[in-house]
């Protein structure tokens, strides 16, 4: 199967770590992004807000004096009209997605996967890294049970794809991730707004 989005491959410019916007969670986000460090990045999802557009315009502008990496989840066109440094797939979008055409050559692009199925279609996406979640109970999604140390590491081994430990990540849990030759960093909510207090 052809991959799905052809463009430059971004791998070289993958951020340590990501924020991950949650109108719930985190209803400001621009005062965690204000205390983001330099080599992280903000995935923003918010897909309900009545003012999506106006909000990720906002965030792509705080970003981008601050020299930060932005993307825009589920949305390509979003994504173009805010000058998004590139999209974020989440995995519900994975069988249906449709951005051919659509993305930038020089974009970043990641995928959320929960399985080999997912992961998969991320790789098949064109994605430069995947989001495999969740690693730990997280209060984003209460009712899944966690991957665990030892699940992540035999989904991750199914694939060359850089990825991120995204849920319930914190400073404590961040420590019991073991050494494995793709992963890229972490990602979370709760993980970043910790550190402002």
């Amino acid at each position: 199967m052809a991959l799905l989005i052809q463009h430059r491959r971004a791998r070289n410019f993958l951020p340590r770590a990501f924020f991950m916007t949650d109108a719930k969670r985190c209803p400001n986000p621009a005062e965690v992004i204000k205390n983001l460090p330099g080599d992280c990045a903000v995935i923003f999802r918010d897909y309900k807000a009545p003012n999506r557009e106006a909000l990720a315009l906002r965030l792509a502008g705080l970003c981008q004096k601050k020299g930060l990496t932005f993307l825009v989840a589920g949305d390509a066109r979003l994504a173009r009209r805010v000058g998004a440094d590139g999209i974020h797939i989440p995995e519900w979008l994975l069988p249906r997605i449709g951005f051919a055409g659509q993305v930038k050559k020089h974009w970043i692009i990641t995928a959320s996967a929960h399985n080999v199925g997912a992961l998969r279609r991320a790789e098949l996406s064109g994605a430069d890294a995947v989001l495999l979640a969740p690693v730990f109970h997280t209060e984003s999604h209460p009712e899944k049970a966690g991957l665990g140390i030892h699940r992540l590491q035999r989904l991750a081994a199914y694939s060359s794809l850089p990825f991120y430990a995204l849920g319930g990540m914190n400073a404590e849990k961040m420590k019991r991730l073991p050494p494995m030759d793709n992963l890229a960093g972490v990602a979370g909510i709760s993980l970043f707004m910790e550190k402002r207090g």
